[in-house]
């Protein structure tokens, strides 16, 4: 969704953030769709050796904020915005996205919003592979024009 794009976009001057991807999955044809309809913003995760560290005060905002907000879905993933280093895979990160996002849809976006870089990661075989390409969808609103709706 346009808006959830829009919020993964969003850099408030931080070398390093991250946030959780919220939405749901879809099969479709034979194949699952992963669609990312909301962003939580993990406010003041710690970082060690480059990689976000999962704890328990990160969690809680995390789940106060699907209390809050995003009831209806799940999560689907996480975004990690490194600013200023082209988005590349480590060990390491893919660790922490098998350690906290195993889960066989979880995705992990890798961003640099300093230089627009992006890069989807989906987990194909037990090991995350990059996924080429993405499509923002935008809900039709429907309009009333002499009582009929368009």
């Amino acid at each position: 969704e346009n808006l959830a794009y829009a919020r993964l976009r969003e850099n408030d001057y931080q070398e390093k953030s991250v946030k959780v991807l919220m939405g749901h999955t879809e099969r479709m044809e034979g194949k699952y769709a992963t669609f990312i309809e909301a962003v939580i913003p993990v406010n003041g995760i710690e970082f060690a050796g480059g990689v976000p560290q999962w704890n328990n005060y990160a969690w809680s905002q995390v789940f106060k904020e699907v209390k809050k907000f995003y009831e209806d879905m799940i999560i689907v993933g996480w975004a990690i915005d490194i600013c200023g280093q082209i988005p590349s895979m480590t060990a390491q990160l893919e660790r922490v996205h098998q350690t906290y996002f195993g889960g066989i849809h979880q995705i992990l976006l890798l961003m640099d919003t300093l230089e627009r870089e992006e890069a989807f990661f989906s987990n194909r075989n037990g090991y995350l592979k990059r996924r080429e390409g993405f499509f923002i969808y935008y809900d039709k609103i429907s309009t009333e024009t002499n009582g009929k709706k368009e």
